[in-house]
């Protein structure tokens, strides 16, 4: 264990469950300045707790020079940076996560969110595209703005997250760092071309007949619509929510700028997490990569689409054997 004389705290090398190295907070004086720390986003005081990880520091020297140190400098460094400073600028402070846990929490979350933003306007501009929309250049070029929007990259959907949606949450949330929010909306608008074009698809595989049928027995256009052609269309409209829950599932390079990467047991959506595919990101970016964890994630992950398709198909079964009827 070392030990900063100046700051009374003790730390020392170790590392976490994915095998990267940390330096722990072992020991605190009772009158160390980090008994009272305070937090960035909201002002509050807080304690260090024992077992928690610094991972960055910015100190400044009492000639005002910069002292930057991290975990990679080991606890040795990061205590003699303490000693030589006078000021700590900024300081992160992280509790060690215990596996996957938070990270799958994280993508059940991420799905849910991602679907019930963007499920609704999908589904009605398809409608309106596919019901109520004339064929004329206006329309035309909207379906062509779909299909353009389908193909961009999935990295510059996370920049504009950065740019547009982070600031959105945080004007709620007061928090100036990526969460899950920021990246489900950020989500939302990359899937949702995936959504109205499968749903378009969906709906016109249902016979005219049945809208014609519907209205000559004095139904209104809306009434047959969510009452005859939906439910018709429907097996279709969940084969293409299938494919965008795998999109979600398996999305990275969006989520990087929107959410984050923290890896952490305690998931909360006005902060940044990281989903089962970052977690894996995570672990093979560090200069050991730690291939066994990700193993392990990269069998959850596919274990997640035989388990999606068969509740897909359990809800088509229920819906279809209650439209016989």
């Amino acid at each position: 264990i070392y030990f900063s004389e100046n700051y009374g705290v003790g730390l020392e090398d170790r590392k976490d469950r994915e095998g990267n190295k940390v330096v722990m907070i072992s020991y605190l004086d009772n009158d160390s300045p980090f008994n009272s720390l305070t937090k960035k986003e909201d002002g509050t005081i807080y304690k260090a707790p024992l077992s928690s990880t610094i991972s960055a520091l910015v100190l400044y020297d009492k000639e005002g020079n910069l002292i930057v140190a991290n975990a990679k400098s080991g606890a040795e460094k990061v205590c003699q940076a303490l000693d030589d400073s006078t000021v700590i600028s900024q300081m992160l402070v992280q509790t060690l996560g215990g596996g996957m846990r938070g990270s799958l929490i994280s993508t059940v979350l991420m799905i849910f969110l991602t679907l019930l933003i963007s499920l609704p306007i999908g589904i009605l501009s398809a409608i309106y595209l596919a019901l109520y929309a004339k064929d004329n250049k206006l329309t035309r070029a909207l379906i062509s703005f779909i299909d353009l929007a389908g193909g961009i990259p999935t990295i510059i959907y996370g920049l504009v997250g950065a740019i547009i949606f982070i600031p959105f949450v945080s004007f709620f949330t007061g928090k100036s760092t990526g969460s899950i929010l920021s990246g489900a909306l950020t989500l939302s608008i990359m899937l949702l071309p995936v959504i109205i074009k499968t749903t378009v698809e969906a709906l016109k595989t249902v016979p005219n007949s049945y809208l014609n049928g519907s209205l000559a027995l004095g139904t209104s256009h809306s009434q047959s619509i969510f009452k005859i052609i939906l439910p018709c269309a429907l097996p279709g409209i969940l084969s293409g929510v299938l494919l965008v829950i795998g999109r979600i599932v398996g999305e990275s390079a969006a989520l990087i700028y929107s959410m984050g990467t923290a890896i952490k047991d305690k998931v909360f959506l006005s902060e940044g997490s990281a989903t089962l595919a970052l977690h894996i990101y995570q672990l093979m970016e560090e200069e050991t990569p730690n291939f066994e964890a990700a193993r392990g994630i990269s069998l959850v992950i596919i274990l997640f689409d035989p388990i999606i398709n068969l509740a897909v198909k359990v809800i088509t079964y229920q819906f279809e054997k209650k439209f016989r009827r």
